[in-house]
């Protein structure tokens, strides 16, 4: 005669059951968390990148020697700044040099040709959505003098703190970050 144990060593299908639906339940009530860290920590990604294309800027500033010639520039002209150039809307920005002619007169960003640009998209779907002080043309440049890598000029206004303010936007989230007068970025 065979003695069978009254308790089975392993879990019944409807306790299987239960434990899929409470894990289904918990990540249905948690998918927008996950979903917002995502899109939070994507748009921090970018900002990262930035700040680090702008440190780059900056760097070349001072890596090259005031007045170094403009290699085919249609008259005599020499390299005054490099620049960074954010615009409303756009989903990229563009890192420029600035060169300055004879007479002393700095190339505006629209003067610019498109070989002395570098254009840096975005990731997909992030765009610049808002550039605070506004102004009209809802730009704004940052020029980094030659050799010193400070900025000069900028095409935004700053506001009462010598700061800018861009704001990225994916989806519905944004993320806020300022460009200093000294040149420094933070969030």
């Amino acid at each position: 005669m065979l003695h069978r144990p009254k308790h089975s060593a392993g879990f019944t299908l409807i306790e299987i059951m239960v434990v899929l639906v409470i894990v289904g339940l918990m990540i249905i009530v948690n998918l927008p968390r996950i979903h917002q860290y995502r899109l939070r920590t994507q748009l921090e990604g970018t900002v990262q990148e930035i700040k680090g294309q702008v440190r780059k800027t900056q760097t070349w500033s001072t890596a090259v020697k005031a007045g170094t010639a403009v290699a085919d520039a249609d008259h005599n002209a020499s390299l005054f700044a490099y620049a960074l150039h954010f615009e409303e809307g756009a989903n990229e920005y563009v890192i420029w040099e600035v060169w300055e002619d004879a007479d002393g007169n700095a190339a505006s960003y629209a003067e610019t040709p498109d070989e002395r640009k570098d254009v840096i998209p975005l990731p997909e779907q992030i765009t610049i959505s808002d550039i605070q002080p506004g102004q009209p043309l809802n730009t704004a440049d940052f020029l980094f003098e030659i050799p010193t890598g400070q900025i000069i000029a900028t095409s935004a206004v700053f506001d009462a703190e010598n700061k800018v303010e861009i704001t990225l936007k994916l989806t519905s989230y944004t993320y806020l970050f300022r460009i200093w007068r000294n040149g420094t970025i933070s969030s």
